[in-house]
């Protein structure tokens, strides 16, 4: 797109200039005079306020546009319209919006993701278009000389690709070669967190018969907290009907929030649906309105924010929850918060 300048000259707009398509992004570094050709591709996806603010403000600054104008042919990709599976597929993503460089035959040479201000997303972006950073290359220097040190550079490779699913199961493999006092530090932690939300993971696993170490080193309400963290998300799935975990065994690694997170209203809530979902053969559908009548629109509407839409979240997915029951709930959700503001109480 341009403007007219001063003098009626045509002045190129700020900002990326991009491409119809991968294929034509492609086809023109293909072409490129330079000698290393590069494919800048933006992925994204309607509706996702993170990559609302890169792709409108961002990658329009002259600031970026300027830089990746110079050095890249460049295209975007919505990850939700049809037409882009193939991408997609070769690429997996897990966080977005995430941001490509890749060479003229589209082999990877880099990647990162997530929202930046101008400043930082160039600092990431020179970071990416070095091949010696990328995971690739850190683990074939990994695989040459296995040490401590060279296992956190993979680390930080995955975790500045975005790559978390795998970040996880690499530390999985290594988490035992380090020492407590390494395992469990702070500059470790973005590293094991993820690890954590895996409840069938060496490292839960590990941090369960070793919390008093790792209290020591990371504090306790923050592995309480990862803890937390991981087996409600594993109730929610369990609750769901997504696994096939025995209701005992379930319950075993359930109930543990009630220690863990003893002071958290929202961590006992979920305790008592996921006994009552156990009680379902028994009482067949009876159980969902025991679920609702004790986890009352009252009660999950007093809770605070993050934890209240969980714990919605959580009901409203219960497997075989029926509708007339869920419409009853949001009925008196509606009605509370109506009372809330005839009050004049606002949460």
């Amino acid at each position: 797109m341009c403007t007219l300048g001063v003098n009626g000259q045509k002045k190129q707009a700020a900002g990326v200039n991009f491409e119809k398509n991968y294929a034509e992004a492609l086809a023109k570094v293909g072409k490129s005079k330079q000698k290393q050709g590069l494919v800048f591709v933006y992925c994204y996806q309607e509706g996702n306020s993170a990559c609302a603010k890169m792709g409108n403000l961002v990658l329009k600054s002259r600031q970026v546009g300027d830089f990746i104008n110079q050095h890249f042919v460049s295209t975007r990709i919505d990850v939700g319209q049809a037409g882009n599976e193939e991408f997609v597929k070769r690429y997996p993503m897990s966080v977005l919006p995430a941001f490509f460089v890749l060479d003229k035959t589209g082999e990877e040479i880099g990647r990162f993701c997530g929202s930046a201000d101008p400043e930082v997303f160039l600092e990431k972006l020179h970071y990416a278009m070095d091949p010696a950073n990328s995971v690739k290359a850190k683990l074939e220097a990994f695989n040459r000389d296995k040490t401590t040190a060279r296992g956190r550079e993979c680390m930080e490779a995955y975790y500045r690709a975005g790559r978390i699913k795998e970040m996880a199961e690499f530390v999985e493999s290594i988490f035992y070669a380090y020492p407590p006092e390494e395992r469990y530090s702070v500059e470790m932690w973005k590293y094991v967190a993820p690890a954590l939300m895996n409840t069938t993971s060496k490292v839960f696993a590990v941090f369960l018969s070793e919390k008093y170490i790792a209290n020591q080193y990371l504090g306790k309400s923050v592995v309480d907290e990862a803890l937390a963290k991981s087996i409600r998300q594993y109730a929610f799935w369990y609750v769901a009907g997504k696994l096939k975990d025995k209701p005992e065994d379930a319950l075993a690694l359930i109930s543990r929030l009630a220690l863990i997170d003893d002071q958290n209203l929202a961590s006992h809530y979920i305790c008592v649906a996921s006994q009552l979902y156990t009680q379902k053969p028994f009482s067949h559908d009876k159980v969902y309105g025991y679920i609702l009548n004790y986890l009352s629109a009252e009660k999950v509407c007093a809770l605070e924010a993050e934890d209240r839409e969980f714990v919605e979240h959580f009901l409203m997915n219960i497997e075989g929850m029926p509708q007339q029951l869920i419409e009853r709930y949001q009925k008196d959700r509606e009605a509370y918060f109506k009372k809330q503001l005839e009050q004049g109480v606002s949460k």
